[in-house]
């Protein structure tokens, strides 16, 4: 069932959306709508159903409705690079706490995931942990926050397989926090069987994939990777997973590793990621030239 804010029934068939442009559900009892731009704010109406709801208009078609009551997934954010690709644009925070007009790129990052009901992260950190938690602590605006601490450099693998110790939700969203990527992460979470496959992975087109490889996807099954030597257009991988909690529990893995080449692309064919297809806002601040493009681009989340 679909919940829109101006249907005398309050309900609709699924998929079937009105003039709101996105929902996102919250595990509430009843139905609140906690956020309603261009709509009359903290409306709130009474109806028998296990659904909540989040109203959120920004532009855009709509884009998904309701989800169940208790189907909330935490994030890892993997936010411990050295970012050196970056340094001569940003030199005195840690890449996560880039300022993008005067706020820290995280910022925006946790507002999104804010929107899409998730309300626990635990931050993985390395290199400039302390400016980290100093900011956000453990709390941003109803966020709980933990933080993974590597002592030394341990590779995003390594920092993944311990901060899943710290995790409690059977599955887990993994997230790299130098990344926006406009994931549908309740439909992701929603979409994501279990059954044939250990794991998904979001992908969005590019035009250009130089800067990041290609992923070959058959029957929605990420097969390979490819380098981005020949360019041109195709899917990338925009750096947002959901995983079992217990992913890398039974590997024999080094203490060190990276996830992307010395895990996903390795045993690739084994896990089987399930594709599922991002088509919002894509960036990646890693070198200055993006980094000035989200100066102009970057959304803003309410």
């Amino acid at each position: 069932m679909c919940l829109t804010a101006n249907s005398p029934s309050m309900g609709r068939k699924d998929g079937e959306l009105s003039d709101c442009r996105q929902f996102s559900i919250l595990p509430l009892g009843g139905l609140t709508i906690r956020h309603a731009i261009d709509y009359q704010p903290q409306q709130q109406v009474s109806i028998l159903a296990r659904f909540s709801l989040t109203l959120i208009t920004r532009g855009g078609s709509a884009t998904r409705c309701c989800a169940p009551r208790g189907s909330t997934v935490e994030a890892i954010i993997l936010a411990g690079g050295l970012g050196r690709r970056l340094r001569p644009s940003v030199s005195t925070v840690p890449k996560p706490l880039a300022p993008i007009r005067s706020r820290p790129f995280l910022e925006y990052l946790f507002d999104y995931l804010l929107t899409e009901g998730i309300r626990s992260i635990t931050v993985a950190v390395g290199y400039g942990a302390d400016a980290i938690v100093n900011h956000f602590k453990s709390q941003y605006r109803g966020l709980t926050i933990q933080y993974s601490t590597e002592t030394e450099p341990l590779g995003t693998g390594g920092a993944l397989k311990q901060a899943l110790r710290m995790v409690t939700s059977d599955r887990v969203f993994v997230i790299n926090g130098d990344t926006f990527s406009q994931v549908d992460y309740r439909r992701m979470a929603s979409e994501f069987d279990g059954g044939s496959t250990s794991m998904a992975m979001a992908v969005t087109y590019l035009n250009d994939i130089s800067r990041y490889g290609k992923v070959n996807i058959q029957s929605g099954v990420v097969c390979s990777f490819e380098s981005g030597e020949r360019g041109g257009g195709g899917h990338i991988n925009t750096g947002v997973y959901l995983i079992p909690r217990n992913l890398l529990e039974h590997s024999e893995l080094p203490e060190k590793f990276s996830f992307e080449r010395g895990f996903l692309a390795q045993k690739v064919r084994k896990l089987r990621p399930q594709a599922f297809f991002a088509d919002g806002y894509f960036i990646d601040i890693g070198i200055p030239a993006d980094y000035e493009r989200a100066q102009i681009e970057l959304p803003e989340w309410e």
